[in-house]
């Protein structure tokens, strides 16, 4: 079976189960070595004249990475998978699909028994404590954020952290810093990496009297963005981050 994938994500998840060698073809975003897979453009700007030469048996694609009219397109002439992750149930879900699709069940079934058992850990951790009260920005200029329906939002809320604006109707959405200084929040998450945040963003919020006197950390951005294999660790990350706020 020729695969390609059209979210990092996915990509990784195939690398986890040791089935990169489907893999013909994916998108710029997808860390590779090697030149046996076909690259084909970013996710948001798929190059679909590349795809006709591959002849793929199945497209993965991801609900909220890639764009519909792209999708509509490639779907007119080849089988799509769409995969929208949200939850931590989403992810398991999905890893046990793609362990389905590519004959490695078995080792879907371990790696889901890693990320139940880190599900349980960070459960186990927060029964009895208050959750603490997170802005969560995902990009910076303008500053972007995310309602409980999100995966970012997720990861949080299953790590002692609850999303000051989980009630907004908008998944992703902007946010000024008066709303955020109005929320009263208890930590602040930002997206780091080399983009879209960096250490000397964290001076800028430090200004304001709230972010003064509050924990604000760097999360790198594929543990907030990535399911998969990141899932785990960014459970992990934000466990320790959330356990150290008094």
């Amino acid at each position: 079976m020729k695969l390609v994938s059209l979210s990092p994500s996915i990509t990784e998840i195939l690398t986890t189960l040791g089935a990169l060698d489907r893999l013909v073809g994916a998108t710029d975003a997808c860390e590779l070595t090697g030149n046996h897979v076909t690259r084909l453009g970013p996710p948001k700007a798929l190059q679909i004249s590349k795809f006709a030469c591959l002849k793929p048996d199945r497209i993965l694609a991801d609900a909220r990475e890639n764009r519909p009219e792209e999708i509509e397109k490639l779907e007119k002439h080849w089988p799509v998978k769409i995969f929208d992750v949200r939850r931590l149930q989403d992810v398991g879900d999905c890893v046990a699909d793609l362990g389905r699709l590519v004959g490695k069940s078995e080792e879907a079934k371990q790696w889901n028994a890693a990320l139940r058992k880190e599900i349980a850990s960070n459960e186990e951790a927060f029964r009895d404590r208050p959750r603490k009260r997170a802005v969560l920005l995902i990009w910076n200029q303008p500053y972007l954020t995310v309602n409980f329906d999100t995966y970012p939002s997720r990861l949080v809320e299953a790590s002692g952290g609850t999303n000051v604006f989980r009630k907004e109707p908008i998944l992703e959405f902007p946010v000024e810093m008066e709303e955020m200084i109005e929320e009263n929040p208890e930590v602040l998450l930002l997206a780091g990496g080399p983009a879209p945040f960096q250490k000397r963003d964290i001076a800028k919020f430090r200004q304001y009297r709230i972010f003064s006197k509050i924990p604000i950390h760097l999360v790198k951005l594929p543990l907030l963005d990535r399911y998969g294999p990141q899932t785990i660790e960014a459970l992990k990350t934000l466990r320790q981050i959330f356990e150290s706020i008094p």
